[in-house]
């Protein structure tokens, strides 16, 4: 049979795709010959958009380049504020989770103690029915900050006994209750490391995977560099060598249980150094705040002058700020902690400059873990009818979540785009878009506004989170006031535009999509309320030191892993730990002490109990850890099957 070029041409666009067709497991697609390719798509020439990173909490603004079509690279956003073209390793791996192996490509339904494959028209029709005749519900999300909020709101009005919780794991809720007690606002301040000279970190590895890595790091690198002048120094205190310890100009060993009273000790200090920079009656209202949070600690020799050298230098500092949070040094006092640091930033005068309240940060917007685990055990003793989980992993992130908790649920409702604990835990499990396939917004503070887009139709088939919302909030019989979540993500940002008149146009509407969002300049420097008198009747005292125990296990974020949702990614489980250099495992890292005292070896196989579960993993003897303590990074132990 003779062939013609063009139609020889035509058929070899087609090869491409017709190969692939029958591989076990590749999702079909439909195939266009490029010699008449769609017309937003030019073959061999990449194209980019800008969206909203969702790896973490952190809301990096990314670039994301397709080609014909298919997103196969992200990179940092020049535009967006937070990252300034930078983007970390979560970051660009997040890519993966768009075609990982545990996407979820069709709802599911528990039949017989198992999840099976059904159809929408199914999924739908049973939900409707529930939700229907349903009295409170629950709905746990993760962090959300733009029109999903929009979305909330809506569906609390057409569901008066929803309950709504914002989970977000290892989050600064303790700081914002801190912050509540001392000022009256229950928020997390905006950091801005860009005018500070000395930063104090007490357990904070913002290099790492603290709040927002990757603007943090960027503003210690732009601080810290040579042709800088070194202008910013850093003191860690902490169990664990870290990444941030690691580049920190000392490096403090101490245990965490040693942590609290040592920040207390900090903070008499302070007050004898600095308490003349406040006016008088609120220099009083400060002491009497130290003294609730306890009285002088006693500190062995090394650690008062220590805290007599720290002191010191944040007192002659032009602009010292101390920072306490990081994961692996969060007790039962992190409130008061957290109460004693911006206390110290008070004094130093940091608060309304390195430290900014007012702000609107997204992170103030997370609930504690205590309100996402009160919402479950509400859901398990049959007081909520339906609780809908969307964006989280509970199961994984909360201690104490567990299969025959939420079986004793009524029901449990899963929006996910890829398998986790939780789905697997579920009765109903819907599949939704992955934040690459989906429209949205991402306000990290009043200031930073990223907007979010698909680069991609969807892989699978799926809808959007808002969507399926919306749709069962109708066939319910409570009525949203738009019909799609598109709908809502366009007039949000239609009021944004229109309150600028010069913006409220059609081409304004396009340079945002291009510009990945609406950036306004951050204030320098905010005014700030001082300590209310009523503090010192609130606050929890400090506790004096060791918890008891042979050993004291800290746990800490992964800068790879994070807490855990990283651990589908290859990638990531392939790209060596920054200090220990180990990969494709999380070791228990042991103290030398602990090490030598149980006849422990690096590569051993330990175990790790508590009165709730176990364990077993490789030991790694760290050189850097604090006497008597046992660490291990979070992220490990994943199971979705």
């Amino acid at each position: 049979m003779l062939i013609d070029r063009r139609a020889f041409l035509k058929s070899m666009g087609l090869v491409g795709a017709s190969s692939i067709v029958g591989c076990k497991g590749a999702p079909l697609e439909k195939m266009y010959a490029y010699l008449t390719p769609p017309e937003d798509i030019v073959p061999g020439v990449a194209a980019h958009y800008a969206t909203v990173c969702r790896a973490c909490p952190a809301g990096c603004g990314i670039l994301v380049k397709t080609r014909e079509g298919r997103p196969i690279k992200l990179e940092g956003n020049p535009a967006h504020p937070v990252g300034r073209g930078r983007l970390c390793a979560r970051g660009q791996a997040f890519i993966q989770t768009l075609y990982g192996r545990d996407r979820l490509a069709h709802p599911l339904l528990r039949s017989d103690g198992k999840l099976v494959k059904a159809s929408w028209k199914e999924t739908y029709r049973i939900l409707a029915g529930k939700l229907a005749s349903a009295g409170d519900l629950g709905l746990i999300t993760g962090l959300e900050s733009g029109a999903f909020e929009d979305l909330i709101a809506d569906l609390a009005g057409g569901f008066p006994g929803l309950s709504h919780v914002v989970h977000e794991p290892v989050a600064l809720a303790s700081m914002a209750t801190a912050h509540g007690i001392l000022f009256g606002s229950t928020e997390v301040p905006r950091i801005d490391l860009g005018s500070v000279d000395l930063v104090v970190s007490l357990g904070a590895d913002f290099l790492d995977a603290w709040v927002s890595p990757v603007e943090l790091s960027r503003q210690w690198s732009e601080r810290h560099a040579f042709d800088a002048g070194r202008a910013l120094r850093m003191e860690y205190v902490g169990p664990r060598r870290s990444l941030t310890a690691t580049a920190a100009d000392r490096w403090t060993r101490t245990p965490v249980d040693e942590i609290g009273p040592l920040a207390l000790g900090l903070l008499w200090e302070l007050i004898d150094l600095q308490s003349s920079s406040l006016p008088g009656p609120e220099a009083d209202v400060v002491a009497s705040a130290a003294q609730a949070l306890g009285p002088r600690p006693g500190l062995a020799e090394e650690q008062a002058g220590l805290v007599r050298s720290l002191a010191a230098k944040l007192s002659s500092a032009d602009q010292g700020l101390v920072l306490y949070g990081g994961a692996e040094v969060l007790t039962r006092d992190a409130t008061a902690i957290h109460c004693a640091a911006l206390l110290m930033n008070r004094l130093t005068g940091s608060l309304g400059r390195a430290l900014r309240p007012g702000q609107g940060y997204a992170l103030s917007k997370v609930s504690p873990d205590a309100h996402a685990l009160e919402l479950i055990d509400s859901a398990s003793s049959g007081k909520l009818d339906v609780l809908i989980v969307a964006g989280c992993n509970p199961a994984y992130t909360i201690p104490g979540v567990d299969a025959d908790k939420l079986e004793r649920a009524p029901l449990v409702v899963c929006l996910a785009y890829e398998r986790s604990e939780t789905t697997e835990m579920a009765d109903v499990v819907i599949p939704v878009h992955h934040p690459l396939e989906s429209w949205g917004d991402f306000a990290v503070s009043h200031h930073v506004h990223g907007i979010m887009q698909p680069v991609r139709s969807p892989i699978f088939e799926t809808r959007h989170a808002g969507d399926v919302l919306i749709q069962l909030a109708g066939r319910a019989g409570r009525q949203t006031s738009r019909k799609t979540y598109k709908d809502y993500v366009v007039d949000r940002w239609a009021r944004r535009l229109e309150a600028d008149p010069e913006a409220a146009s059609a081409r304004r509407w396009e340079r945002t999509l291009v510009a990945g969002g609406v950036f306004e300049d951050e204030p320098g420097a905010v005014a700030v309320k001082p300590v209310a008198a009523s503090a010192a009747g609130q606050l929890p005292e400090i506790g004096a030191g060791a918890e008891g125990g042979e050993a004291r296990l800290v746990t800490c974020l992964s800068p790879l892993l994070h807490d855990g949702r990283g651990a589908t990614q290859d990638w990531l489980l392939e790209v060596p730990d920054s200090v220990l250099q180990t990969a494709w495992e999380v070791p228990v890292e042991v103290a030398p002490d602990l090490a030598r005292a149980r006849g422990i070896a690096t590569g051993d196989l330990v175990e790790i109990s508590s009165p709730s579960a176990k364990i077993s993993a490789a030991a790694f003897v760290n050189e850097d850890l604090a006497a008597g303590t046992v660490a291990m990074r979070m992220g490990g132990g994943r199971r979705s099957e």
